[in-house]
């Protein structure tokens, strides 16, 4: 087995290296071993390995005989977890092959036995897969849908790896917390015998007792404050629950009654229709309330994905392309909630304006920090507006003030015929 390992790690260096014949050549050796010890699960597990790099070869059907192959050992051996993750290997070499009526039975066969099973991480990239397989089709209807379903898996189980964190942190602090109960009580037995014994010592006693009153009291101090922090992260957490679970499923509802009393009325209604769109508004807002109110979107690594998805989502509908490029120092930073809001809700309306509007084919988002200072540079390619005769519609008010809410310098340029260039600046 000890062998086997290291020819697992030279396959994935030179795949790395894209030296995809010695890959293949150390991965043959590492099946032969575990086939002679006739451990059938690993050698699948290998010979996926093989097709994928396969697949990096673009030999998509050498490939896909390979995953029918170790579809069939999984579940012949009853293993539904690697089987979940074999329908979906070979849903991706028949999206390869274009033959895309098997890549969706595949990805569907591998999803509901992912749901049976609990497999959350075999779920996720059966979404993925589906997503990109129904954007390669054009079907953006689906294609939206599964991503949706894609982000939003993401997100819990995003916020279920946070969890484990915290409670590891938690253990580990108490644990540390025991120790130096411990120790401080072994110190004060040492004091107790020095003061016995030696009687001159009086005087450091006194003063290393004050310290170690001084160094109880900031324990306790930093002790009040982050139980304070956590009823205040509990309180948003129960704000956003009851937004999303009470407001938000009667808004649905609302929605839903609306669309069956159009059918059961068998002829259009403007006013039902108004009350759906004006429901599904609501909801939209709703869900950027709720994500803002949620102590774990925080970090801006969380705003940068919100902020991806709104793009491909809106872009990618009305057919136009774009890049989005965010520095990767921006991760570690954590903004405060009003902060938060306000620049995700103005890179909101900027890009809904920008859709709207602008008759763009092209538009580029990027995000850096430089000196502790944000930037957004938002540009399109579309038909512009002169900036002395716009009235202050179009959701330009609303980003100045945005701008100004949180200290923000806020520059639009246009121009008719020459498209649109947006920078916001803050200091973190």
């Amino acid at each position: 087995q000890g062998i086997g390992l290291c020819y697992a790690s030279l396959v994935e260096y030179y795949a790395k290296q894209k030296d995809y014949k010695k890959a293949l050549e150390y991965n043959l050796k590492g099946i032969q071993i575990l086939e002679a010890i006739e451990d059938r699960v690993r050698t699948a597990e290998a010979k996926d390995i093989r097709g994928n790099l396969y697949i990096e070869m673009n030999n998509y059907t050498d490939a896909l005989k390979i995953f029918l192959e170790d579809l069939k050992v999984y579940q012949e051996m009853g293993d539904s977890i690697n089987t979940a993750g074999a329908y979906n290997n070979v849903g991706f070499a028949y999206s390869k092959l274009k033959k895309y009526d098997e890549s969706v039975n595949y990805f569907n066969k591998g999803l509901l036995l992912a749901k049976e099973v609990g497999a959350k991480d075999k779920m996720l990239n059966c979404y993925r897969s589906l997503a990109e397989l129904y954007e390669m089709k054009n079907d953006y209807k689906n294609a939206y849908r599964y991503h949706k379903l894609y982000f939003a898996m993401n997100d819990s189980l995003f916020n279920e790896t946070k969890s484990k964190q915290v409670a590891e942190m938690k253990t580990r602090y108490e644990t540390e917390k025991k120790g130096d109960d411990i120790a401080l009580l072994n110190k004060n037995k040492e004091i107790q015998n020095i003061e016995i014994n030696k009687q001159k010592l009086l005087k450091n006693s006194f003063i290393g007792g004050l310290l170690l009153m001084l160094v109880l009291f900031f324990l306790i101090y930093n002790n009040y404050r982050t139980r304070q922090k956590l009823k205040l992260e509990n309180i948003r957490n129960n704000i956003a629950a009851d937004l999303h679970d009470d407001i938000g499923s009667t808004l649905n509802s609302i929605s839903l009654f609306s669309e069956v009393a159009k059918q059961e009325a068998g002829k259009p209604i403007p006013a039902l229709d108004q009350i759906g769109v004006s429901a599904r508004k609501i909801i939209d807002a709703m869900s950027d309330i709720v994500w803002t109110i949620n102590p774990e979107n925080d970090t801006f690594e969380n705003v940068i994905a919100r902020m991806r998805s709104l793009a491909y989502l809106l872009l990618k509908a009305k057919q136009i392309e774009f890049i989005f490029r965010a520095d990767e120092n921006l991760n570690h930073l954590s903004l405060p909630m009003p902060v938060r809001k306000n620049f995700y809700m103005l890179f909101k309306e900027a890009i809904n304006n920008l859709v709207k509007y602008s008759n763009a084919t092209n538009a580029s988002f990027h995000i850096s920090l430089d000196n502790n200072n944000v930037k957004l540079l938002i540009h399109d390619n579309g038909v512009g507006f002169d900036e002395e005769h716009v009235l202050m519609g179009n959701g330009i008010k609303n980003m100045k003030r945005r701008a100004a809410e949180i200290g923000a310098q806020l520059l639009i340029e246009s121009a008719e015929g020459k498209g649109t260039n947006i920078e916001l600046s803050f200091k973190t």
